[in-house]
């Protein structure tokens, strides 16, 4: 699916000053044309403007790939906004989603052994089925998240008031 982005239409679309800096930082130009596949979706994934993903989303600049089945192991998400995506037994062993925004994400049967979650939002995620053998969950935000009991006393021992 070709789209074409520019400094303009983000600039119509009230994009925050930093996200339209940090575009120009990205592509090196005010305006391109990409091939939108699951597979660059990825790699903006893992760039620094995983923080507009959503935004983009929500602006229909992108549509948002299913990342279901995805290896994004060891990768710096941090601060991502992935609400409501499916990374459903996507592979995120070691990967860095502290502070990322996962509400209502699909992560069912995604390996998130040793991923960093701290303060992640979690709300309304679906959890059930995922590894989370030894992730960092400290300070995430899991209200109203969907998982096994098991689950949640993983998340209620590291974050107790």
């Amino acid at each position: 699916m070709k789209i074409t982005i520019s400094t303009e239409q983000l600039e119509e679309l009230d994009a925050c000053e930093k996200a339209i800096i940090e575009f120009k930082e990205y592509f090196h130009k005010d305006e391109v044309t990409l091939n939108w596949t699951p597979r660059l979706q990825l790699a903006i994934v893992k760039s620094p403007l995983r923080k507009y993903i959503r935004w983009a989303v929500e602006n229909k600049i992108i549509p948002l790939w299913s990342m279901s089945g995805a290896n994004l192991s060891g990768a710096n998400l941090s601060g991502a906004n992935l609400s409501r995506a499916n990374l459903s037994r996507a592979n995120l062993y070691g990967a860095n989603l502290s502070g990322a925004d996962l509400s209502g994400a699909y992560l069912s049967r995604a390996n998130l052994s040793r991923a960093d979650l701290s303060r992640a939002n979690l709300s309304r995620a679906d959890l059930y089925g995922a590894d989370l053998y030894g992730a960092y969950l400290s300070g995430a935000d899991y209200k109203d998240a969907f998982m096994s009991g098991e689950q949640r006393k993983l998340f209620e021992e590291v974050n107790c008031d």
